[in-house]
This record gives structure tokens, sequence and C-alpha cells, in this order.
């Protein structure tokens, strides 16, 4: 272009040609804008509303949330309310979920049905707490090993009734309600003093009692395994082995090196917890699955079938052989010895390898696959090692077991893994056939079992109580308090039932969410007379089948045991809270604690003690009978997992129990 030597002027120049016509610019905008937005959204991948279920198929999933025992989330009254165990809709609520409703959200439309009672237990006689009481002459010649505590008066029931409140329900209806102040007005943010941290009284030396860790090693040794062999100076005898032949000192000890002593204590330092520090890795117990390989079947273990009267019963029977020996090869021919066993967890050897929020979460199993039961691993697996003389061991014990189903499981009956027992004949009928095979075989007899704490709804007390504790590291971290619903608080609830509830309040929403456990009321004093005669009726049984020696071990004090309270409350709790306050909360474990708070020693020891007694005063009078008091297991001999690990005995604990079994069998 040649510039005009005036700008206004027009150059002589040609005309200079039309700039291109300019494109309306939105729509690129809007074009551009939209390619966008589709590129965003494919990236992303916007998700789908998903269709709100139909009610039937809500109360479909709430039906069988609350047959597993697991929680759900309802809102109710304008707040949600995590239900543990869910409460489908239609059902009516707990009272004291009721009660609560009607202090925080007075008004609130509250379905008042009344909770159903507890149903009554088909298997108990006329409900009594104390235990049956035995003649004079009965008490002089009663032969019980070792010492049994003397059962103490349990918590007294509330005689006065609860404060009235703004429920909406009738007084009727409502259930007491604990006189801690709510917690629910309070954000997380609020300035409520924290509840107390469960770990720092939790310690057993809280008890009253002396530390029963004191006499844990029958040496007098801090290290258990020192005598872990049921020849150890704990056996009264001297030797494991009825005949006195048997040499039980070898090496077949099963309690290896375990050193109980390497166990950690229930400090707040964080380390992750051991699963199960006094098991060694060659252990049979260790490996959760398979477990061990099957056990040799060497040409001489006694035959698996006998008496035509009991052959269909022994066929069911064998799958339930954890072990035999040739009997040409054992010390003394003149004393082989069939061992047979039934039982609950603590027989079958429940053993959790790793915290978990499920009962049976990493449990271990032996060669017969049954998830919860290691008859290696029990301390009836242990004594059949030290005990060279038994040349077949069978064991029927199942955990979670009740001394009605040890006499009468059926093929649908399942044990607390969920595992069928699977036969027509029950536990005690199969123990009853191998004895009778024995004895025909010109062999003795010896039978074991545990029972008792299963008849009632114990497991389901600690399982919820475990949740509530749970709610308490939450609160803890947000310096909120749980509310305990019972006419006694927190101290009232083990035995006399309720709930807790932890209230979580959005300042944003306005809007609350209930962390809430129904625990229910302990029904062992309607049924404590029903188990010491089913245990009556178990010994009996064996008794009139021939067995040279009966031993029934009586439970062991669970309270210096302490579990990871922390990781369970972490897997229990974590998945519960509500989006917007899950990420302030920590993680909460691994933490140990004590398995029984010190509110609850007490009545802890209480329930066990009642338990014994009743089944010791039930027992007949018979010179091949003992009744076998538990040693004292420290928190070192018992196992530290949670939700069903702890108490059980850990190796060491097993190697106490072998001891104490050997001297039963050894006994007068």
């Amino acid at each position: 272009m040649v510039r005009s030597s005036a700008w206004g002027e027009t150059s002589a120049g040609p005309p200079p040609p039309e700039p291109p016509k300019a494109r309306p610019r939105h729509t690129a905008l809007v074009a551009g804008s939209a390619a966008v937005l589709l590129v965003i959204a494919t990236a992303v991948a916007w998700p789908t509303v998903e269709p709100t279920p139909a009610p039937a198929e809500v109360r479909a999933e709430q039906v069988r949330l609350a047959a597993a025992g697991r929680p759900c989330t309802r809102e109710i009254a304008g707040a949600d309310w995590v239900l543990n165990p869910c409460v489908p809709e239609g059902d009516a609520l707990p009272a004291f979920i009721q009660d609560e409703i009607g202090r925080r959200y007075a008004g609130a439309a509250v379905d008042c049905t009344a909770e159903p009672s507890d149903p009554p237990s088909s298997a108990s006689p006329t409900a009594t707490t104390g235990p049956v009481e035995p003649t004079a002459t009965a008490l002089l010649l009663r032969q019980v090993l070792g010492t049994v505590a003397t059962p103490t008066a349990p918590h007294p029931t509330a005689t006065s009734s609860p404060e009235p409140s703004d429920s909406p329900c009738p007084s009727g209806s409502t259930g007491p309600s604990g006189s801690a102040s709510p917690s629910g007005s309070a954000s997380p943010s609020g300035s409520a003093s924290p509840s107390a941290d469960p770990s720092e009284s939790a310690s057993p030396s809280a008890s009253p009692s002396a530390d029963p860790s004191d006499s844990a090693s029958p040496s007098g040794s801090a290290d258990p395994s020192g005598s872990a062999s049921p020849s150890g100076s704990a056996d009264p005898s001297g030797s494991a082995s009825p005949s006195g032949s048997a040499d039980p000192s070898g090496s077949a000890s099963p309690s290896g090196s375990a050193d109980p002593s390497g166990s950690a204590g229930p400090s707040e330092s964080g380390d992750p917890s051991p699963t199960d520090p006094q098991t060694p890795p060659g252990d049979p117990g260790n490996p959760p699955d398979p477990g061990p390989p099957n056990p040799p079947n060497p040409t001489g273990c006694p035959a698996l079938l006998g008496p035509e009267d009991y052959e269909e019963v022994l066929e069911e029977a064998k799958s339930d052989r954890v072990d035999c020996r040739d009997v040409s090869k054992i010390p003394n021919r003149d004393a082989a010895t069939v061992l047979v066993a039934t039982g609950d967890s603590v027989t079958s050897a429940h053993l959790q390898l790793r915290s978990s929020d499920k009962t049976c979460g990493h449990v271990s199993q032996d060669h017969r696959g049954h998830p919860g039961n290691n008859g290696f691993f029990s301390y009836v697996g242990r004594y059949f090692n030290a005990n060279k003389n038994i040349v077949d061991y069978y064991n029927f014990a199942r955990t979670g077991y009740s001394t009605g189903q040890i006499i009468g499981a059926g093929a649908n009956d399942v044990d607390a893994c969920g595992f069928p027992w699977g036969r027509n004949s029950s536990p005690l009928s199969m123990a009853e056939a191998e004895v009778v095979k024995a004895k025909e075989a010109g062999h003795d007899a010896y039978f074991v079992s545990t029972g008792g704490i299963n008849d009632t709804n114990w497991t389901d007390v600690l399982r919820s109580l475990a949740f509530c504790r749970g709610l308490e590291f939450v609160a803890e971290r947000l310096s909120l308090h749980v509310n305990w619903a019972n006419p006694h608080g927190k101290e009232g609830i083990f035995t006399g039932g309720g709930g807790c509830v932890l209230t979580l309040h959005n300042p944003i929403t306005n809007k609350d969410t209930n962390l809430s456990a129904t625990v229910p009321r302990f029904n062992g004093p309607d049924l404590f007379a029903a188990i010491g005669a089913n245990a009556s009726s178990i010994v009996n049984t064996m008794l009139d089948a021939g067995a040279d020696k009966v031993v029934w071990m009586l439970y062991y004090d669970i309270v210096p045991a302490v579990t990871d309270a922390g990781t369970v409350a972490e897997l229990m709790i974590r998945a519960q809270l509500p989006d917007w306050i899950a990420d302030r909360v920590p993680n909460l474990g691994p933490r140990m604690s004590a398995l029984i708070d010190p509110l609850w020693i007490g009545q802890a020891r209480a329930v066990m003690s009642a338990i014994n007694t009743n089944i010791i005063f039930s027992m007949p009078l018979h010179d091949n009978l003992r009744v076998v008091a538990a040693p004292d297991l420290a928190r070192v001999e018992m196992q530290e997992t949670g939700v069903s690990g702890s108490p059980h005995p850990n190796a060491a604990g097993h190697d106490r129990l072998a001891q104490r079994l050997a001297a039963g069998f050894a006994g007068p």
C-alpha cells in the first residue's frame, strides 16, 4: 500500500482490497463451549441419577441387614439414624431410640409400638439366678480340681422408674434413658467435654482382685512356654500320661518357642497390634487357609468304624478325626487311649489371626476346612501331642455351640462362622459312639468338654458393646460424648441392656446424624439352670458309654484380656460416618484397650462364676468325673485381636489349659 501525502487524502494508487467479512463471533463461542463441555462430560463421566428404590425393595434390604446383625441408615424425624442392628421400616424402634427422638425432636411422628419381648428359651426350665443348691453330703464329696471363685452379686436391677421425658410415646413404651446429657446438639467443633479415654483406665489392674499374671506361669516365670508341656510342674500327678509310662516331655509339645512376653501392652502409642504374637510361625494354628495338611493315616491307626449298632454314626464321625497314631508304636500298648472332645470355641480353638469387624474374619482352621475350628491349635490337640499313648483323637467341638447344640445339633445347625453341622448325628452322639468303639477295641476312652456361655446372648452383648466403645473413640476425637441409655448409665448397660447414641450435628445443613447400637439385655440368669442341666446330661451320657476319664473344663476369668479396640472401631464405625465428618476423624486403630471396661469387671466375673457354679452343682458324683477349674490366664495368654479373637486363649493359653487337662485326667 502506498501511503498518501496526507492521512485524509485518497491515494492515487489502486483501491485496497476489501477486508474479509468477519464471521459472527458468538456462534463460534457457543459451538466451542459445547465442544469443551462435551469433552469434560466425557472425561468425568457424569453419574447417572439412580432411580429411588421402591419401598418394598428398601425394606427387603433392611430385613436382610437385620437378619445378618448389620447396621443400616434410615431417616427418622428429620434426622439420619444409623441403627445397629438394622431395624426395618415398619418395625418398632427400640425403646431407647424412641426416647431419644422424644427428647431431641419433640413432636415428631414416631412408631410407638412396643418392642417384642425376648422370646423364652426352649431349653430353659424355671429361671434361677443362683446355683442349684446341693446337699451337705454332695458338698463334702464333691471333687473339683482347682479353685472356683464364689459368684458375686450381679449389678442390681433398677427399682425406680426413670424420670419422665418429652417422648411423644406413651410412658409404657419408651425405654429408660441414661442420665447423661444428650450429645446431639453439639457440632463437631463444639465445646462438649470429651468422654474419658477407655484405654486410660482399661488396665485389668483396676480390678480389686490380685493380678492373675502373678501366677501366669506354673513355674513362676513370666514365660509360660518354659513349662508348656502337660508334663510340667502344673500337673499334680507329675506326668501327662495317665498310665505313667508315656514320655510327653519330648519335642512333641506344641508350644514350641512361643514367648508371650513379647505381647504389646494396651498403650496409646498407635503401634500396630500383633495378631497373635504368641503363635510361632510353625504352629499348626497359624495358617488361616487351608490350614495344616491332612494328618497322616499310618498303618495301625484304630479302625474308623466299629459296632454295627453305631455304624451310621461312626460313618459320620470319621470326618472329625483330627489325628491318630499307630497302636503298635506307642510307648505302652496296654494304655492305648482314644481322646474325644465336644464343646464350644475354647475347645474347638477359635483363633483370629488379624482383627476384623466380622466374627470370623481372618480365623484359622485345620484340615477339616471349618473356619474358626482348629483341633491342632486346641488345648486338646496339645494334650494329644504330649501324651504319646493316645492312638485316636476326635474333636466334635464347634465355635459358638451351646450345650443344647452339643446334645442335639442337626444337619442345619450352624456354628458362629456359619458353617453347617451337616450331619444327622449330634456331636454328643458321635462322641458316645467313639467311646463305645474304643472300649470294644480294648482301649481307654477319655472325654473332655466345655460349654455354657453360648446358651446365652453373651456374644451379642459383647459385639454391641464393641460398637458402642467404637463410638466413644470417635466422640473423643470430636470433643463429644456418647449417651448410654440405661437407668444406671454405662455401668448398667453391660447386663441390663439398653443402647448408646452418638449424635453428629452438621451446622451447614442443620441436620443430625445419630449413630446408635442396641445392646440386648443379658439373658444368662434365665438360662443358668438349663446350662447346668445340659452339662450334667452330657457328662452322664459319656459315663454311661463307658468313658474311663471324663473332664469338664470350667471357664477362666476374661477380665485381664485386652483387644485391639481401635482397629475394630475403625472397621465398624468408619463406614457409618457421613462424608462431611469422616475426613475429620483420624484413623482410630490400632489401639489396645481392656476387653471388659473397668465399670463392668464385677458383672463380667459374676457371669462366668454363675455359669461355673451352676455346672459344678449340677454334676453327678462319679469316680471317673473331674470338674476342672481353668487356670488364671494372664493377658499375654489370650488373643488380642477383635472382634472375636480376644478373650480366646492364644498358643500359650492353650498350653496352660492342656496342663490343667492333663492334671484332670491324671487325678484320682
